[in-house]
């Protein structure tokens, strides 16, 4: 999603923006818009290209090395997914209200990237794909009072943006509904799950299924190829086998 952003008078003047040529200043400002209030993006060199420079004949990668070379912004990878962050981020932005980043930072030349609690290698494989109606969770588990409250809808943006190719979630019928108490039991079950950046992380990990993003055929003729939804994978059943494992390839 593209941002409002601001320009400073001395960005003209600053050492390392005139020491890179026009284009890749131009490339770099429009960074700016498209990364989040933290500076960061995913990497991908063919996407950059189209959101800023889509008429431009420009080697984008050129463009990028020139901006990488002055250490302005830096390529990291985080479990197989490469982001981007724009380095010294707000001395060319304030943002009054910071939304947090989504991903994954990168801190002293080392990207921080927090485990995730009980998804283990690849073992087994399981193919019970659960497709009975949504339940609510009347588990006994209480909250922390010190639980931060559930972001429903950043985690809703992050199950779209991660897995396109699930079932899309109408944000108007969430509220009030089994689902949403699914998501806010899982969300308070484990003090590691109370971030965004676990369930980024999370979802993810339900990427680099097969069956899980609908690739495995379906055993009979005429059946179709299982469809994933948030409202199945915040199942708690549906849920613990994920996390143990049960989907991987």
């Amino acid at each position: 999603m593209a941002r409002i952003r601001s320009l400073k008078p001395e960005f003209w003047t600053d050492e390392k923006v005139v020491s890179i040529s026009p284009l890749a200043r131009l490339l770099f400002m429009g960074l700016w818009n498209f990364a989040d209030d933290e500076g960061r993006m995913v990497y991908s060199p063919v996407r950059i290209k189209l959101q800023i420079l889509p008429s431009d004949s420009a080697d984008i990668s050129e463009l990028l090395g020139e901006i990488r070379g002055k250490d302005m912004v830096k390529v990291y990878e985080v479990d197989g997914i490469e982001y981007l962050q724009i380095l010294n981020f707000g001395k060319h932005q304030k943002v009054d209200k910071r939304t947090p980043s989504k991903h994954p930072p990168y801190i002293n030349g080392t990207p921080k990237s927090p485990e995730l609690p009980g998804i283990p290698p690849p073992e087994g494989k399981g193919r019970d794909q659960g497709r009975e109606g949504i339940k609510e969770d009347t588990s006994s588990e209480k909250p922390s009072a010190l639980s931060p409250p559930c972001p429903h809808e950043e985690i809703i943006d992050l199950y779209h943006e991660i897995l396109p190719m699930g079932r899309q979630v109408r944000k108007n019928l969430w509220k009030g509904s089994a689902r949403e108490k699914n998501l806010q039991a899982r969300w308070r079950e484990d003090k590691e799950r109370q971030s965004t950046l676990w369930w980024g992380k999370f979802f993810h990990h339900i990427a680099q299924s097969p069956f899980l993003t609908g690739q495995v055929p379906p055993r009979r003729p005429g059946d179709k190829p299982f469809e994933i939804s948030l409202d199945w994978i915040v199942e708690k059943g549906n849920f613990i086998k994920i996390v143990e494992g049960k989907y991987d390839e």
